[in-house]
């Protein structure tokens, strides 16, 4: 019922570009975009269900590449490798110890309200780390980086305490003993392919010429955050 042209348009995004593979959109306008949706539906807890159910391949080769690793511990390590070809700013981050496995999600501190867009990210977490599971996801685990939403959510009912909201971290974590697991979306040569096509994507988007990127290349080891070139000026971080 909204009015997603009107919406887009307020936004200075092209409707007729929306579609394209290589069409991309500012973070600050992506973060803006997501907390007018949750405010004009009065629900703040529908993006992350939304994101749950959204189809196996809405996020192009993103989806394969860890659905279609050998084991539950590589897939979950593929997503993280891969973040790049989705964002240039928001970052994936796996790590794992001795009482299992965390897909964390983070963005620079310089963006100030993007829980809604952490709640996306989650729900689409949710669901592809069931999948790589077969369904064995009564240990999984969530937590939350923001305070818990004040609308209904079939995610949170289902996990119910196992989320801890309020966290300083966000994200998703798997139990050491199912990380070797086969999931039934394994697939070798599928594999192959689609990351011999995702990293030439990578490749191609690392390497893109800018001013940014030959500063980048200069100076080791410099902290930066990618700046639509549309915005007049970055703001400074805090």
């Amino acid at each position: 019922g909204l009015d997603w042209a009107g919406i887009l348009k307020s936004h200075d995004i092209d409707v007729t570009r929306i579609e394209a593979p290589d069409a991309t959109v500012g973070m600050e306008t992506a973060l803006e975009l997501f907390n007018q949706v949750a405010q004009a539906i009065g629900d703040d807890a529908q993006i992350l269900d939304h994101f749950y159910e959204t189809p196996v391949g809405f996020t192009q080769g993103y989806d394969y590449v860890g659905l279609c690793a050998p084991t539950v511990r590589e897939g979950l390590k593929n997503w993280a490798k891969v973040t790049l070809l989705r964002s240039n700013c928001a970052k994936t981050i796996y790590s794992e110890n001795s009482e299992g496995a965390k897909l964390e999600w983070t963005i620079p501190s310089l963006y100030r309200d993007f829980t809604q867009f952490s709640l996306a990210f989650l729900g689409w977490a949710v669901r592809r780390t069931e999948m790589l599971l077969d369904g064995a996801c009564e240990d999984v685990k969530i937590r939350i980086s923001s305070p818990r939403p004040s609308s209904p959510s079939r995610v949170l009912q289902k996990y119910d305490r196992r989320v801890k909201f309020s966290q300083p971290d966000h994200g998703v974590i798997v139990p050491a003993r199912l990380l070797d697991h086969r999931p039934s979306t394994a697939d070798p040569v599928l594999l192959q392919i689609i990351e011999q096509h995702v990293y030439s994507i990578i490749k191609e988007r690392s390497s893109e010429t800018s001013p940014l990127n030959r500063i980048v290349e200069a100076i080791p080891n410099i902290h930066c955050v990618y700046i639509d070139s549309s915005v007049g000026q970055a703001r400074p971080p805090r």
